[in-house]
Formats: structure tokens, sequence, C-alpha cells
């Protein structure tokens, strides 16, 4: 009886009753600051389709050319050749798919948040950010950036440097501004 009514004002720790109430209060307090965490995100998509990584195929016949060459001069058989030239270009085209598909920048909590693959994620303060090149070009990084070309140059710290591609550099940029607005913007 004493266990009973001690039960009701929520002080005998044996009731599951009482222990299930302070569970589910603690776990919709967690799912709520996730909401509210998610709600301040704002998601950009990367440049998809075939146009962005028209220049990596171009570039990619570059030094393929001088190989199927090799191969053929190598009294290998054309069938080789052709076959080592298309399953090049198949894996690299399922690669930058699978990399637009899973390519997003999220601004949000004064910070850019990238994501490429499945392996390079990072953030970056906005605050240490003092310079956007917009339309710029990047061959020689392996930046979080679904394309070569039509991307944001972003100049933050002191020598660091990031490319990325988001779909809008325009809307991308005005979030950015929206946080620290004395960014330096050079339009190329």
């Amino acid at each position: 009886m004493v266990e009973h009514n001690l039960a009701k004002v929520g002080v005998a720790s044996s009731n599951l009753v009482f222990r299930s109430k302070k569970l589910l209060n603690l776990r919709s307090f967690f799912y709520f600051r996730i909401f509210l965490y998610l709600q301040t995100m704002k998601t950009f998509k990367p440049l998809t389709g075939f146009k962005p990584i028209l220049s990596t195929y171009k570039f990619l016949s570059l030094l393929l050319i001088p190989s199927f060459i090799i191969i053929i001069t190598t009294s290998s058989s054309f069938i080789v050749a052709g076959l080592f030239l298309f399953f090049t270009y198949a894996i690299v085209s399922v690669i930058l798919l699978i990399a637009q598909r899973t390519t997003s920048y999220q601004i949000g909590n004064s910070k850019i948040y990238y994501k490429c693959l499945y392996f390079t994620k990072g953030s970056l303060e906005i605050a240490s950010i003092y310079k956007i090149k917009l339309n710029s070009s990047n061959w020689s990084s392996g930046m979080p950036a679904t394309t070569n070309k039509g991307g944001m140059s972003i100049f933050y710290k002191k020598y660091d440097e990031i490319y990325l591609s988001p779909e809008n550099n325009e809307e991308f940029v005005e979030e950015i501004l929206k946080i620290k607005s004395d960014i330096e913007i050079i339009s190329h």
C-alpha cells in the first residue's frame, strides 16, 4: 500500500510506469533538439548532369588516346584496346554519377558542411572566409565538387582554399553573406 502511494507521487523507482514516463520525456526532448537543428540548416544540391562533367571527359580523353595508340602499336588486338577504353570511361562515369548523387552542401550554425561520396566530409567556419571567387575552375584538387568548372573557390583562414560546385552559386553566396557580410566576392 505504501509502495503504491509512493509510486503515484513518483518516488518509488521500482515502478515501470514512472520510469517509462521519464524515458519518454528524454526521448521527446532529444528528437525535438534534432528537429530544431535540422530546421536551421539550408541544403544545397551540386551541379548535376552531363554538361558539368564534360570537361572531365575531355581531360580523360587526352590521357587515354595516347594509351590507346600505345596498346595498338604493341601488337595487342584492337578489341583489347577498345575494351580498355570502354571500361575506363564506364568506371569514370559510374564514379561521377555516384559523386553527383551523394554530394551535398549545407549552411547552418555559422558553418558550411560539405559531403562528397561516402568518405569526404567536412565543415568550414564562415567567420574564417575572406574571399569567394565565383565561376572559377579547379583541375588539380580532390575537393568536394562534382565538376571542375562553374563552381566557386572559397578562400578562408590565411592560405586555405576549397572548391565547391553548388547548383546555384548566387543563392549559396547570399546565404553565406547573411552570416558574414564583409566577404570579398569576385565574379570571374
